[in-house]
């Protein structure tokens, strides 16, 4: 739209100026007129096309910036005495703005302030040297330099640069009428309803976005050590490892912490070469640790560090977490622990009332640098996918392969190349092999042992990662049952360490009992229930009905009324196996054929009126069932894992 309306403008002037003949048929009234309206047109022209300019970035400087350094976003030449150019005026300008840096020119003179010149000479020299000097550590220190040169180079001008592209306005009064002030940048003024309608730190206001007015309110701050991280050991050549964190915390006012002090009970660059304070992910704050950034208290006892100049804001009534994290040379020098601590009024934060806030942390936290290279720390633990307690059905004609343990190896302090892992089984019989995967890869396959140890191998794991291992059995082709279970120790896991160093190794997984059969049931709970009975407090009905799959072959279900039992801790209780739809067979079983499902369901009374009150359950106590018509080899009762979770919920029956 201003594109519009600027090209009608300049196509109106055009006109009226290129062809004066349009006017030949009116009136020196009517001219007049037109030539007013003309004016008038010619400065809102003006008005626009500074706007217009402002608001592309183009020749119009940024709030703050000198009108001499119209145009200029950057310094592209190298400057220096004896050179001329529009440049060279945009520099004595920029030196001019503080006083500290100003040409020694006289008042009028050329080379002072509002007269500035493009020939860089003696003055200009003289005033780049001690702009140079002010801002040493960002243009001097760098490059190894102690004292300003008076040539404006490569380490120079990104510096003057950032002056040039300041932020183009503060606040909204920097700005043309219609325009606020977000980000540091003049912005068309939003229209809104609704607060939401409006940018950060703005509310609706009259339908227009409006910058927000805080009121200020005088604020206290606290801090306190948070539980983790203490404690940490680091190693040698670690980075950016956090040994403490604190928690600040901002009550009745918005507080900005500008300063946090940390001491040290012992000389801290002989321990650790680098600190640095963290929001969360991000970096707040860094600084090498020498003698010239730690401030020796106390010789030998305290040295305190300050990290200002951090603007970490903390909102009312809300808290922020600052990490503290470390670096250490990578040849060791002095070992052992190192305390830090805050001081009184060690931290200091500001509110909205512009009134310094203060606070410290209470007790101190502790990290070891390590009195030599620490290698890789292995630590063993069972994987929450690790097989649960349960059978594998086996084939008399074919081997049979079934995972038995799924276990974690999490790698700390320095990557490591995993070399050997050693199982050992709770027994061989009938196990042909053992074989290790790496996710659905076999790394290593080996004979069955009571100890079966996996070793040349390659498995790779990054620091502060987790591998994934798991462990199947071959179970031979044969009708005979059997159980098994796999465990791993913290010493069955041997490693390289990626710097060298010895490794050490914690923890320990051990598998839950997987049965092996040919011919099995599987038991689920299909519904159970459990209430009072009617108009009694002492007494329920209960009952069960689980759902029976014969895995491998036919199953029998002994229908003797004591094979099939429930239970409850009551005082005294009652049970009946409800046997409609089941059939029995002349040897008294229910048949359940293989790979079929058939229902129970035991009916239950419970009465606890000659028992103590409290919490009552009625379960499935014994299940009896075999492969053969009339058999009762097997005697399941509520101890079996495949009978246990066959119970209802509990119930408080008084006495």
């Amino acid at each position: 739209m201003t594109k519009k309306i600027l090209a009608g403008m300049v196509c109106l002037a055009m006109a009226l100026t290129m062809f004066p003949g349009v006017a030949q048929g009116v009136t020196q009234e009517e001219w007049d007129e037109l030539m007013d309206q003309f004016e008038k047109l010619q400065d809102k022209y003006d008005e626009l096309l500074t706007l217009y300019t402002a608001l592309l970035g183009g020749t119009t400087p940024a709030a703050g910036v000198p009108a001499a350094c119209a145009g200029m976003t950057s310094f592209t030449r190298d400057l220096y005495q004896g050179i001329s150019g529009d440049d060279v005026k945009c520099l004595q300008a920029l030196l001019n703005t503080d006083p500290a840096t100003q040409l020694d020119a006289a008042a009028g003179a050329a080379g002072s302030p509002g007269n500035e010149t493009t020939f860089f000479g003696p003055l200009t020299h003289g005033a780049v040297v001690k702009f140079q000097n002010k801002y040493a550590a960002e243009i001097l220190t760098p490059i190894g330099l102690t004292a300003g040169t008076g040539y404006v180079g490569p380490a120079t001008r990104p510096v003057l640069d950032e002056m040039l592209t300041g932020p183009e306005c503060v606040e909204d009064d920097d700005c043309l009428s219609g325009f606020i002030c977000v980000g540091g940048e003049c912005v068309p003024a939003v229209e809104c309803e609704t607060d939401a309608d409006c940018p950060d730190d703005y509310v609706c206001e009259a339908g227009l976005c409006k910058e927000e007015v805080v009121e200020p309110e005088e604020g206290w701050l606290t801090a306190r050590w948070l539980p983790t991280p203490t404690g940490v050991e680091v190693n040698w050549g670690a980075s950016d490892v956090a040994v403490g964190a604190i928690e600040l915390k901002a009550r009745d006012s918005d507080i900005t912490v500008n300063r946090i002090d940390i001491n040290f009970d012992a000389v801290p660059w002989h321990k650790i070469d680098y600190l640095a304070l963290y929001d969360g992910d991000d970096p707040v704050k860094g600084t090498d640790i020498d003698s010239g950034t730690v401030s020796e208290i106390t010789f030998g006892t305290d040295y305190r560090l300050r990290l200002s100049g951090l603007d970490i804001d903390v909102s009312e009534g809300g808290t922020k977490d600052i990490t503290i994290k470390v670096n250490t040379p990578t040849i060791p020098r002095t070992p052992g622990a190192l305390t830090m601590t805050t001081g009184a009024d060690a931290i200091r934060g500001v509110d909205t009332a512009r009134i310094y806030q203060y606070a410290t942390c209470a007790g101190n936290r502790q990290f070891t640098v390590a009195a030599a290279g620490l290698g890789a720390r292995i630590e063993t633990k069972i994987n929450a996918d690790t097989p649960e307690e349960g059978f594998a059905v086996i084939d008399p004609d074919t081997a049979t392969q079934h995972e038995v343990l799924a276990f974690d190896l999490a790698v700390t302090r320095s990557s490591a190349r995993v070399r050997t892992v050693t199982v050992t089984l709770s027994t061989t019989t009938n196990i042909n092999a053992v074989k290790l995967y790496d996710g659905t890869t076999a790394i290593g396959s080996e004979a069955a042992a009571a100890t079966t140890s996996f070793t040349d191998l390659e498995v790779d794991i990054a620091e502060d990662t987790t591998k994934t291992l798991t462990v199947e059995v071959e179970y031979a082709a044969t009708s005979t049952a059997g159980t098994v279970t796999a465990s791993i120790a913290a010493d069955d896991v041997l490693a390289a360490s990626a710097n060298e160093e010895a490794c050490t190794y914690a923890g320990s997984a051990a598998g839950n009992a997987i049965y092996f059969w040919e011919v099995v049931p599987d038991i689920d709970l299909v519904s159970q229930s459990l209430s009072l009975v009617e108009d009694q407090t002492d007494k329920a009905n209960a009952e069960l009905k689980f759902r029976v799959t014969a895995l491998g072959g036919d199953i029998f279900v002994s229908a003797t009324a004591t094979d099939i039992v429930g239970s409850s801790t009551a005082s005294t209780s009652e049970y009946n196996l409800d046997t409609t739809g089941l059939t029995a067979t002349a040897a008294n079983s229910y048949r359940v054929a293989e790979d079929q499902s058939q229902t129970f369901t035991v009916a239950g009374y419970l009465d606890n009126n000659a028992g103590t009150a409290g919490f009552f359950s009625f379960y499935l106590s014994l299940f009896t069932w075999d492969t053969t018509d009339g058999g009762t080899t097997n005697a399941w009762d509520n101890t079996n894992w495949m009978v246990e979770d066959i119970k209802t919920s509990t119930l408080y029956l008084t006495d």
